[in-house]
Parts: structure tokens; sequence; C-alpha cells
């Protein structure tokens, strides 16, 4: 399981920050909440079997390029359909965070950033489980890769709601739908 963590990470960071990124750019956008939920359950998952079909692909290609070179052993080489599997879960389980919480907690926009908060401490745990898997404890690394993860969410948050912010301004003050 250990050989799959960068998996479950790269899924579970993307499905988090994408899931968050697009409910704000969809709130900020003043779309109605039945459509925001529909579009988050369908981009979750054909985002997440994008990426878990990206990861095997991905790794399939690695392994060919080892076995040609012969740099490691085949017994080294990572299982393309694991790592797919991985990424998939770690997409779906941490992509679907930020869409419970909107659908069941949050639904105005005043309250999407109580859910940006509530996401920050989702990653900030994500790095510190990485660093605790990695290295069997919790030390300081932990707490860094932690607030990485946190710095990384905030990037995010902001860039997708102001791309939502600007998106409404272009298109008018509220989405409608005939």
């Amino acid at each position: 399981m250990m050989r799959y963590i960068q998996d479950v990470i790269i899924g579970g960071v993307d499905g988090t920050l994408s899931s968050f990124s697009f409910l704000a750019m969809l709130k900020s956008a003043a779309f109605p909440h039945q459509y925001i939920l529909i579009i988050l359950i369908l981009k979750l998952l054909s985002d997440g079997v994008s990426l878990s079909l990206s990861s095997y692909t991905g790794r399939k290609s690695d392994n060919e390029i080892r076995e040609t070179l012969q740099t490691q052993a085949a017994t080294d080489l990572t299982n393309p359909y694991a790592a797919g599997i991985s990424t998939l879960i770690g997409f779906l389980a941490f992509g679907s965070i930020p869409i419970l919480i909107y659908h069941f907690v949050l639904h105005d926009i005043a309250n999407i950033w109580i859910s940006a908060m509530l996401i920050l401490a989702v990653l900030f745990i994500m790095g510190v489980c990485k660093n605790v898997a990695i290295h069997g404890h919790i030390d300081s690394k932990s707490l860094i890769g932690g607030t990485e993860f946190g710095l990384i969410g905030m990037i995010g948050i902001i860039a997708s709601t102001s791309i939502g912010l600007i998106i409404k301004n272009i298109a008018g003050t509220k989405y409608h739908v005939a």
C-alpha cells in the first residue's frame, strides 16, 4: 500500500481542490443550488475516472521505460491497475467532501468561506497523514506537510473564487435558467 500513497495523495488533493474550486466558481457566479449539486456530482465522477485512467497510463508508461532501460528489477515496478484504482479512491473520497459540506451544511454565499476553511482543514490533515504514512510518526515534517497542502488549497480557493466573480460580472448579476 505504501507504494500507492502518491496516487491516493494526487487523487485526494486534486479531488478536494477541483471540487471546491468548481463549487466556488458556481456559487460566485450565482448558479442555483440544485444545478450546482448536479454539476458537482457529474464533475466529480467524470474527473475521477479521467484522473484514474491518467494515473494508470502514466504508471504503465513508467514501468515500460524502466523495463526498457533495465534500471530496476521487474519486482519494483508499480501495478498500474492498483495505481489507477488508488487515484480514483483518493479522488472520489476527498473530492466528495466539498460537495457533502455544501449540500448538507452550507448553501449561501456567506458560508462558502466557512466551507473554504473546512476544506483547508481537510487538506492540512491530508498533508499530515501523508507524512505520518511515510515516516511512521508525527513530527515537524508532518506539520510542514500539512501547512504546504493548506497553502496549495488557499491558492486554489482564491483563484477559483476570483474566476467565479469575474464570470458573474461578465454574465450579469444573476444566472437564470430558462
